[in-house]
């Protein structure tokens, strides 16, 4: 069966089995991963029904991205308490982004102002992709400096924030075995950084590839 009714109290599992609140930092960003993977999806989508031999190479590079972030969504939901758990991003992964960023920005002409979204369809959800690849990494950072363990919750509220910011408290550092927070692993984080920026040169070379014009901002402060 699709449902089961076990999360209708705003409870879900870890992978392994702990239940934890839907509401929880590390909910929300492997949630936030699950968002932009459908989001790339959708760009591959639109990609497919433009017949060129560079969109097809995008095409695959991205669907090689969205195995990769399947696998990390399952890292981000596994339960921290547990020890040994490792990223299944490596550092040929991020290579590999850094790679294409380099080929693809080498056929792009150079910047001289800021991009705004748009151009063309393809390029805008590449933005879209882009921009939701951000909050992911804001996600997955926000939840690293939380403690992980399924008792202990982050209050983000504004006041909060304020008060501890004026007044720090020096807190113990948790143990490996506790919280994600303390796993020294953050090849995650950085998989998502360059991702977002080879979404960005991906949108780029889309403008050009479909003879469409890129648009720049128009700094009033000029």
């Amino acid at each position: 069966m699709i449902y089961t009714r076990s999360g209708d109290k705003g409870m879900t599992s870890l992978v392994g089995g702990t239940r934890i609140e839907k509401w929880d930092p590390q909910i929300e960003a492997y949630g936030t991963i699950d968002e932009l993977n459908s989001f790339i999806g959708l760009l591959i989508s639109e990609l497919l029904t433009d017949d060129s031999e560079e969109t097809d190479q995008i095409s695959e590079l991205l669907l090689d991205v969205q195995s990769k972030l399947f696998s990390v969504g399952a890292f981000l939901a596994s339960d921290f308490q547990k020890p040994n758990i490792q990223s299944s991003v490596t550092e040929e992964d991020i290579a590999i982004l850094e790679a294409a960023i380099d080929k693809i920005d080498g056929l792009l002409p150079k910047l001289k102002s800021f991009v705004l979204p748009g151009g063309s369809k393809a390029a805008s959800l590449a933005h879209v992709c882009r921009s939701v690849c951000r909050r992911a990494e804001r996600a997955v950072l926000r939840a690293r400096h939380c403690d992980f363990s399924p008792s202990s919750h982050c209050d983000f509220s504004l006041s909060r924030h304020c008060e501890e910011r004026s007044n720090p408290v020096q807190t113990p550092e948790p143990s490996a075995s506790e919280s994600f927070s303390s796993n020294k692993n953050n090849e995650t984080e950085i998989y998502l950084n360059r991702l977002s920026d080879l979404l960005f040169v991906i949108a780029r070379r889309l403008c050009l590839l479909q003879n469409r014009s890129e648009f720049f901002w128009n700094n009033p402060c000029k």
